[in-house]
């Protein structure tokens, strides 16, 4: 006999049936004692009793929607379930319901112990594990009749989906996404304040007084080109170097801390940056340098807090709400301090980021948990859901031990989201730092016209971010596609629509179709997000924080490869016809590595959790379980047997 279950419990599961239990197994199981009570109607009555004395005992071990009830059991009319009526209990030999996964160590013994002392079938024993459309495992009974339910949908999943908790006016899970998205907007406008900031400290600038008059300001810093682009690029020197150790420490703390400590620090930094730069540009270059360090730990710690907060069937829709909160900041941010710098001086940019930041912080802090169960302010019912839909995941507890690194940087899967992810750093990079380039020198626009094309290209690619998280799990949740074919589809999709546009802009004679193409094109790439970038979470929930880091180690470097090789091949035109042939270049560039993400991630990516994402002890103790289950079922049948004799 073979039987295959994964149950997350601690524990013996030896347990001694009662001496009342022995009675219900030797009346409800053996048909010569049911035959003897046939004589007698008192008898048969007493028989009728044991017999829906045990069935009661199995419907306590049952969710509401899967009892049955005899006439003497009535449900309570104040649950609105829909009950099966059982016209005749003592013709029904058997008991024809599916007991649903007990996360506490003893109550999933008594569902056991119950089951066999009622002569249930092989299908009632057949869903004990967490997930009921995973759990098709074969148990060979020698009860006497046995049955079947053909599961397409996990039944489980749907209960669970309608069990949604309220905080306030919404679900907990959904205050911590929005609060997520206002915690990415906010660390974006400190990333991208500086750039802007950067143009009033080093250049004439025109500043607008309250009463509408106009007065030029110098220039407060005499700054090379090349000295400021090194400190511009000091902030990614720091942020790749926390990303991956990042990663380790959410998974093993709790990332809540991680993330509002990030910003905290970064907010503290960016009031103090007027200070450093009047000072030393050297000063201001180490601050952006240990703001990078800072702000490389916040996807992953992001990423560690939905593996522990995000339902496998809501995973695309709360995952994206933060990612769209970053382009919200980089558009907001930079208008923003557009405005700031003609109004009040360079130095408030820094000033109003960094107040908002701490704001922020101070409520993330106070209204966040690491997980449901620390969490004081959730919903019973959503915890229990959030919780029960993790429960194959093994996600409810913090990462111990080290790392299977070995298995991990071999792993297709996810070796398959690496190059995805890459791939997307580099197209990206170019967007960002290429894009006001190419239409100031290609297409000969202002640089108000500019402005506004940048800006529009942030918002459509936010609220793309955002439409296709909810998509995503739109055809999750009617079982349209599986996991594994919606993250190819949504990230083929959105590489293949750029790379088409990178190569269509190309043969646009209109400058404003070309940059309507690409815009169109970027907004439908990020269709990726809810591919690639939510794969970390399905292959291995417990390490997602980890992989993250690692994925995104490796596309911050395109990130900043990208627009030194955009100036490199340029340069080596002019503006007009001949630099847009050299931009020509830029942009098939973009548009291989776009094709080889797509071909390499829809030929090796997988939506299915690895076997190397599993927790080791957790499979030992499933492996006793399983044994202690087939030695009591085969000594119930052997006395079934027995006694029949």
């Amino acid at each position: 006999m073979k039987f295959k279950a994964k149950m997350m419990h601690r524990g013996s599961v030896k347990q001694k049936s009662s001496a009342n239990e022995d009675k219900h197994v030797e009346a409800c199981n053996t048909e010569g004692d049911r035959d003897v009570f046939t004589n007698s109607s008192e008898k048969t009555y007493e028989k009728e009793k044991h017999f829906e004395s045990c069935q009661n005992v199995v419907n306590e071990n049952l969710p509401l929607d899967r009892r049955k009830f005899s006439k003497s059991s009535v449900p309570n009319p104040e649950n609105n379930y829909n009950f099966e009526t059982v016209e005749n209990i003592n013709n029904d030999k058997n008991i024809s319901s599916h007991t649903k996964y007990a996360s506490d160590h003893n109550h999933i013994n008594h569902s056991l112990t119950s089951l066999k002392s009622c002569n249930t079938t092989e299908s009632d024993i057949l869903h004990l594990k967490g997930k009921t459309n995973t759990a098709r495992v074969k148990l060979q009974t020698s009860f006497n009749t046995t049955t079947s339910l053909p599961f397409e949908q996990s039944i489980e999943e749907q209960d669970l989906r309608t069990q949604v908790g309220q905080c306030g006016c919404m679900s907990k899970r959904y205050v911590l996404a929005i609060l997520s998205f206002f915690g990415f907007f906010n660390v974006y406008c400190l990333r991208v304040d500086l750039s802007v900031a950067l143009v009033a400290m080093t250049n004439n600038h025109t500043r607008v007084m309250f009463n509408g008059t106009e007065y030029l300001v110098a220039p407060e810093f005499n700054w090379s080109t090349q000295l400021q682009g090194h400190i511009l690029s000091a902030f990614y020197y720091g942020y790749l170097l926390t990303q991956i150790p990042g990663g380790y420490i959410a998974a093993r703390f709790g990332g809540k801390n991680l993330f509002g400590i990030a910003i905290l620090f970064s907010a503290v930094l960016t009031l103090m940056t007027p200070m450093a730069s009047r000072s030393h540009w050297m000063w201001l270059f180490l601050l952006r340098l240990i703001e990078g360090l800072c702000e490389g730990c916040i996807y992953p710690a992001m990423y560690a807090l939905w593996s522990r907060w995000a339902p496998p069937m809501e995973r695309a829709k709360l995952v994206t709400i933060p990612h769209s909160g970053s382009y919200a900041g980089s558009v907001a941010g930079t208008l923003i301090a557009g405005y700031l710098c003609e109004l009040c001086g360079w130095a408030w940019v820094f000033y109003l980021f960094g107040l908002l930041a701490l704001m922020w912080v101070a409520v993330w802090m106070i209204m966040i948990s690491d997980s449901p169960e620390e969490d004081n302010h959730i919903s019973t019912e959503e915890k229990n859901m959030i919780l029960k839909s993790l429960e194959e995941d093994q996600t409810s507890h913090l990462l111990k031990g080290s790392l299977p690194w070995q298995k991990i940087i071999t792993s297709m899967p996810f070796l398959a989201i690496l190059v995805a992810h890459t791939c997307e750093g580099w197209g990206f990079g170019t967007m960002q730092t290429g894009l006001p380039k190419f239409l100031s020198e290609a297409m000969n626009f202002r640089i108000s016209k500019t402005g506004e094309y940048t800006a529009t290209l942030y918002l459509v690619m936010g609220i793309n971010v955002f439409l296709s998280g909810q998509l995503a799990d739109f055809i999750r949740q009617r079982c349209y596609l599986s996991v594994t074919t919606t993250r190819k589809s949504f990230t083929v999709i959105g590489f293949l629509a750029n790379a088409v546009a990178f190569i269509i802009s190309m043969y646009m004679f209109s400058p404003e179709g070309a940059v309507i193409v690409i815009i169109v094109g970027a907004g439908i790439e990020t269709l990726a997000w809810a591919g690639f970038g939510i794969n970390h979470l399905d292959i291995a929930p417990r390490y997602a924080s980890v992989l993250f880091g690692i994925t995104n180690t490796c596309a911050t470097v395109p990130n900043i490869l990208s627009p030194i090789l955009v100036g490199v091949l340029t340069d080596l035109g002019e503006a007009g016809s001949g630099g847009r042939q050299h931009w020509d270049r830029v942009f098939y560039i973009s548009a291989a590595m776009f094709l080889f993400g797509a071909l390499f991630y829809g030929f090796f990516a997988s939506g299915e959790r690895q076997s190397w994402a599993a927790d080791k002890s957790d499979e030992s103790l499933e492996e006793e379980v399983i044994k202690e289950v087939i030695d009591q079922t085969e000594q119930n049948e052997i006395t079934t047997q027995t006694k029949s004799k």
